[in-house]
């Protein structure tokens, strides 16, 4: 089985893993960051950014504590929080069943920095009680 999505390059590949019913993988149509205040409808999850914004007179505007979360009925869990961003903004990378336990899963980039990578693989199998996915892992690659 191949999957492939026109303009965008693999990230990773993993073998062994076959498809289920109920969630399917979603890689974001755009391929760039989320906006403070965008969401994005993953079945019965939304993920979103939150964060405060302020002119500057050196930028356009500051970013200041920025999170991501996921929402769904009747609750919300912050996956991170960042003091603020230096022309760099988090986003999804990957959403889908990856544990094989019906709920979604994520890759995000948690970055902040424009010259900093923090991929994190978020899995539902790993959560705390009360919220619905536990960070499992985290790379983080730096520029020159």
């Amino acid at each position: 089985m191949a999957l492939s999505v026109e303009g965008v390059e693999p990230l990773v590949l993993l073998r062994g893993l076959e498809p289920r019913d109920g969630i399917q993988a979603t890689v974001p149509e755009r391929g760039g960051p989320f906006l403070l205040g965008e969401m994005l409808p993953l079945g019965d999850y939304t993920l979103g950014t939150y964060g405060t914004v302020r002119p500057s007179d050196r930028y356009n505007a500051v970013h200041t504590d920025v999170s991501m979360a996921l929402t769904w009925e009747g609750g919300t869990q912050t996956l991170f929080t960042l003091p603020g961003l230096d022309e760099a903004h988090p986003r999804l990378v990957f959403a889908g069943d990856l544990d094989g336990d019906g709920v979604v899963d994520l890759i995000l980039d948690e970055t902040w920095h424009y010259n900093l990578g923090q991929l994190s693989l978020w899995l539902s199998s790993a959560a705390e009680p009360g919220q619905r996915l536990g960070r499992v892992a985290m790379q983080e690659s730096t520029g020159c």
